[in-house]
């Protein structure tokens, strides 16, 4: 089954502007889903990606957060059918490894659910194969992905909000209620207040924190956490940064959510829990970052420290509650979405995201809401 030409925004070179490119969808294979794209959102991984400091193979179709609906499937599709509108999230997930099989898909060391069917590339220009992003490639007007990388969105979500689920909201969202586990009293620091730490804020609230501190170098961001449940604010410009939030938190946050990707504000997440307290990593490090932990300091005071993965989320089971807790109010994405664009507009999109006046850039691919 052939399926036409579409537009995408393809990086050709790292460090170059995206093209928006003419390009043509393989067969559908089994396992695969064709999806008609309505929005797409831009992550600061986009950018990271864009811009060569983790490499992937080019060309390649940029963007892993999406929401659509289905238009085909191929041979063995159980999940989905026609109609469906799904969300594309960013960690495929082979369903056959021990991970998947311990509900840990955002850990699934499978690479089935990425690989074309033999002889065929899912996406080609000008009859060369093209890469597409995490196996989705959003950044374009259809896509056509395996089964594994799309799920249902519960209830009458509209697809700006879940394309946002994709990615960045469901790893600020589940990296406080399920990586850190925040509990009911639990005074938590959030470095960082980009769309996951904004998430990671109101994940912390929702779970009963007492105290939520939020950390960052924009006022702007810091006025939005406050809005969302921050509360105390602190300006990371500050030199003595690390030194407010202990006393904010008499001696020490029971638990930091480091929401950049940077050594320096993991030491800074580290220095802000207090003995026995819990430092969570979230933020993308670019490829080759090390981190660096005093390493008597860091034995004898106890602390933890974890890796968050996507939040830890199963988006087959955790997506219907993220999207509850959005319907019933709980969690306010409408503060995220202050600027949309075209697909034609992807490198002005990308651009004022890495400038930090734009929280959530949303790519207007097709017509519906």
């Amino acid at each position: 089954m052939s399926n036409g030409t579409m537009k995408g925004a393809v990086l050709v070179n790292p460090g170059d502007p995206l093209e928006i490119a003419d390009l043509t969808l393989g067969n559908i294979g089994a396992g695969e889903v064709l999806v008609r794209v309505e929005k797409a959102s831009v992550c600061h991984t986009d950018l990271t990606v864009q811009q060569g400091l983790f490499p992937m193979p080019v060309p390649m179709v940029v963007g892993h957060e999406a929401a659509g609906v289905v238009e085909a499937v191929g041979e063995g599709v159980r999940r989905l059918q026609p109609g469906d509108r799904v969300i594309a999230f960013a960690n495929p997930f082979c369903g056959q490894c021990s991970h998947c099989y311990r509900g840990e898909t955002y850990l699934c060391s499978g690479e089935a659910t990425f690989r074309a069917p033999e002889g065929e590339q899912r996406v080609q220009r000008n009859g060369n194969g093209v890469f597409t992003m995490a196996g989705v490639g959003a950044f374009s007007e259809r896509m056509l992905t395996h089964e594994n990388s799309l799920v249902a969105i519960p209830g009458e979500l509209s697809f700006t909000k879940a394309a946002l689920l994709g990615c960045g909201v469901s790893t600020g969202l589940g990296a406080a209620l399920n990586t850190a586990g925040v509990c009911a009293g639990d005074e938590v620091v959030v470095v960082g207040c980009g769309t996951v730490g904004l998430a990671a804020i109101q994940g912390a609230r929702v779970a009963g924190a007492s105290r939520i501190v939020a950390v960052d170098l924009l006022d702007a961001k810091l006025r939005i956490a406050e809005s969302v449940g921050a509360t105390d604010v602190i300006d990371a410009n500050d030199d003595e940064t690390a030194a407010r939030v202990l006393e904010l938190t008499s001696g020490g946050a029971d638990i930091a959510i480091e929401c950049i990707g940077k050594p320096e504000t993991t030491a800074l997440a580290v220095q802000s829990v207090r003995r026995g307290g819990t430092a969570v990593l979230v933020g993308f490090m670019p490829l080759g970052a090390n981190i660096e932990l005093p390493g008597t300091e860091f034995l004898y005071t106890g602390k933890r420290l974890l890796a968050s993965v996507l939040g830890s989320t199963n988006f087959l089971t955790d997506l219907p509650r993220y999207v509850a807790l959005i319907e019933a109010g709980e969690i306010n994405l409408d503060i995220l979405l202050s600027d949309h664009f075209r697909l034609d507009e992807i490198n002005e999109a990308m651009a004022r995201l890495g400038a930090g006046d734009v929280v959530k850039p949303v790519i207007d691919v097709g017509e519906a809401a």
